[in-house]
């Protein structure tokens, strides 16, 4: 036979595929990565190839199968680096991960589970929110009205000793109880073992049921056949291994029958979880009929639950009945998903967890990770991240886009250190993961600067200093805002975060070590932040933009001497002419012209998904007075850009914004250049917004967690404006898995992790 591909989502569902066509003893002769799944490659066990022709396909297969694992063994070391991180700095999650594990779940689930643990949770309410979790995910079946149907098949499978034939007697009394002794038929595989048919038989007899002996496919046929439309037909398996190959001819056996077959995998509660996993494995790849669900045995015998609904979470299996003994047919239930957890997770006196690791043996373990990472990355050579970096740049040739090289992951790395947005986010997420960003808070100043951030200020002449906030993501228990000051270079890039803010309903707090019992206005932090940033000797002549137009706060930063920029609505007033009237009113009277606002700049003109990347921007100004009650009349400047989107010639797009008069005329473009940029830098805090979703888990203090997540909001900002030819974006989507702008966050991460792990 010709060698065959065969293509999954999974390697579970490729290994299927494999084992129904060929059967369970293919020759399995590659294993990739593909976009979307797994590809594997395999042939018959009768499949001999010829040396001549197939010696430099062998060797393909053998480079891209050690690609492979090399790629997923640094996916591996990256996710490990940021969930050792978390765990070792969040006392509330280390200990609801050890809870976890102590009632049997997979290190597996729980990882998966505390990735999205909510910010802010004391130890109770976090074990609530897990139980919670648990019980949305199990696959349960509160009723079986729907299954014990007239004229359904059911075969239960699995291992030897599991409790198949105990439950087959349990369901064969439900169904004489409901149905009478007439629509039910007994039918049993199991010829291998001596008098394994027997104990069935008795249970037969004393139902009033029928009981056949299947040794093959055509006996089980005839069964069927000869059974009326309203009878049910319950199948008891031969108990085998999981790793014994009959398992393959079991379920041949059953994926041959006439008429469709539902199978139900019985689980030992008390069995191992590797071993559960190892059955779930086995039975959901053998090629027979798929599971419609799972029936839980030997729960009075089982000292934990944890690993039997792990496995159901895990491999998606409806648990449709539970079997607590030997009693007929008394001891067989439909419980609901959240009485099992809670049986799962209920605490056990007197029964120590003899192979679960303590709070000390956690903290020892997380120790020594720290300490093995530290002596690996002393003891690795500079050629060593060059080589693995190669293979997996080579690896990158599976996606389907042009090879990397390992010229452009030392380039990613090297941009990492060099672009100051990306520098400065990188250190501080490195100065978390040691551990010292809570110290930072507890002495009233959160780290945020570092030698890249300094050497770019010095060499500005004038900064943009935006004054953003955003809503806190609304999974925190208390509402309100994250604020801060983004600093941009006149060439448009992203420089870094000195100060951030936390509003909220009990006050308010400034990572400067500011705080006040209420919270501040909009327009008092404003003003604190431009005293705070005139204050810092490394930071230069700055122009102040606001986000919402409020004209006692221009008044006051024109007080102050201070370049002001304001982001200003169509219906905000403004006086020319000593007649009032409105920005957009004013806007349709004045001249405009192009102008350019890229150049040199990451910003390009887009201003939304809507805007063209090739929109021309136009500006136009007009002098207006800003008027109010008991005030002098305050000069101003409108500035207006426009976007003329060239294809369909028309706007697009229209920015408002009131400058300081101090502006002068030739400052024009740079002055449209700052509103543009003011306005795009609104995404860099919406990133911010998804990092604190990120990065909140109760363990460092909220405005250490505001800080870092503003830092690394604007590095994806920055992210976000490189090219997708740059070597940074290459790296990040072939290797961080960046396929949407959504996912930048989460990617940024990982590039960190990835920088840390190959010490670039």
């Amino acid at each position: 036979m010709n060698v065959s591909r065969f293509v999954g989502s999974t390697n579970r569902e490729a290994l299927r595929q494999v084992r129904m066509a060929l059967g369970s003893d293919a020759l399995i002769l590659s294993n990739r990565r593909v976009n979307g799944g797994v590809e594997i490659v395999a042939a018959d066990p009768t499949w001999a190839p010829d040396v001549a022709e197939n010696e430099e396909a062998g060797q393909d297969a053998s480079v891209l199968s050690t690609l492979g694992e090399m790629r997923d063994a640094l996916e591996t070391r990256m996710e490990a680096l940021m969930w050792g991180s978390q765990l070792s700095e969040t006392p509330i999650m280390a200990s609801l991960f050890q809870t976890l594990l102590s009632c049997g779940l997979s290190t597996t689930l729980v990882h998966a589970m505390l990735k999205r643990l909510p910010a802010g949770l004391t130890e109770n309410s976090a074990l609530l929110w897990a139980r919670d979790q648990l019980v949305a995910h199990l696959p349960h079946v509160d009723s079986d009205n729907e299954f014990l149907t007239p004229g359904a098949l059911i075969a239960l499978v699995g291992p030897t000793g599991v409790g198949k034939t105990t439950t087959i007697a349990k369901l064969a009394a439900r169904c004489v109880q409901r149905n009478g002794p007439e629509g039910l038929v007994l039918v049993t595989t199991d010829t291998w073992r001596i008098g394994a048919h027997e104990q069935l038989m008795l249970y037969g007899k004393m139902l009033g049921v029928p009981v056949h002996v299947a040794r093959d496919d055509v006996e089980l046929n005839h069964i069927i056949n000869s059974l009326g439309p309203a009878q049910m037909l319950l199948v008891d398996n031969v108990g085998v291994s999981q790793r014994d190959r009959r398992i393959s001819a079991q379920a041949a056996l059953l994926a041959a029958a006439s008429r469709p077959v539902q199978r139900l995998l019985v689980l030992n509660a008390a069995s191992h979880g590797d071993t559960l996993d190892d059955v779930a494995l086995a039975y959901s790849s053998d090629g027979g009929p798929p599971l419609q669900g799972c029936v839980v045995t030997k729960v009075d015998e089982a000292i934990r639950l944890g690993a039997v609904l792990d496995t159901a979470i895990r491999y998606k299996l409806p648990i449709r009945y539970v079997s607590v003994g030997q009693r007929v047919p008394e001891e067989l239930t439909c419980p609901t998903a959240t009485l099992l957890v809670d049986q799962a997770l209920a605490p056990r006196r007197n029964a120590p967890a003899l192979y679960v690791p303590s709070e000390a043996d956690l903290a020892a373990l997380l120790k020594l990770g720290k300490n093995l990472d530290a002596r690996e990355t002393r003891s690795q050579s500079g050629h060593t991240p060059r080589v693995l970096s190669c293979l997996l740049a080579v690896a990158g040739t599976q996606s389907g886009k042009a090879a990397l090289t390992c010229e452009e992951v030392d380039a990613a790395g090297r941009c990492i250190a060099e672009t100051p947005a990306l520098a400065v986010a990188y250190d501080a997420w490195r100065h978390r993961a040691g551990g010292k960003a809570a110290a930072d808070e507890q002495d009233g100043c959160v780290y945020s600067q570092n030698a890249v951030y300094l050497t770019h200020m010095a060499q500005q002449h004038s900064v943009l200093a935006a004054h953003l906030q955003v809503k806190l993501p609304a999974s925190r228990q208390t509402a309100g805002q994250m604020g801060a000051v983004l600093l941009f270079s006149q060439d448009g890039q992203a420089i870094a975060s000195p100060l951030q803010y936390l509003r909220r309903g009990e006050g308010w707090q400034s990572s400067c070590g500011a705080a006040s019992a209420r919270a501040l206005s909009s327009t008092q932090t404003v003003l604190h932040q431009a005293k705070w940033l005139a204050c810092q000797t490394e930071v230069p002549e700055t122009i102040h933009y606001v986000s919402g137009f409020r004209q006692i706060l221009v008044r006051s930063l024109d007080e102050r001497d201070q370049l002001w920029i304001s982001a200003a609505a169509s219906t905000t007033a403004v006086s020319v002419d000593d007649e009032m009237t409105t920005v957009r009113a004013v806007a349709s009277m004045i001249d405009y012209r192009p102008v350019t606002l890229s150049d040199g700049m990451v910003l390009d003109a887009r201003v939304s998904d809507n805007t063209s990347a090739a929109a021309q921007p136009w500006v136009g100004e007009q002098l207006v007075w800003l008027k109010a009650r008991g005030q002098t009349p305050l000069a101003a400047r409108l500035l207006v850009l426009r976007f003329a989107d060239r294809s369909h010639h028309g706007v697009s797009k229209t920015l408002y914004g009131i400058i300081s008069p101090r502006f002068s005329s030739s400052d024009q473009a740079y002055a449209a250049r700052c509103l543009l940029l003011g306005h795009k830098g609104g995404s860099a805090m919406r990133y911010a917004a998804r990092m604190w979703s990120l990065l909140s888990n109760g363990g460092v203090g909220d405005l250490a967690i505001a800080s870092q997540s503003v830092q690394l909001g604007l590095a994806a900002w920055q992210l976000s404006g490189m090219s997708d030819t740059a070597p940074i974006r290459r790296v990040a989507g072939l290797l961080a898995g960046l396929k949407t702008e959504a996912d930048l966050p989460s990617v940024l991460l990982k590039l960190f992790a990835l920088k840390e792990a190959l010490q670039n």
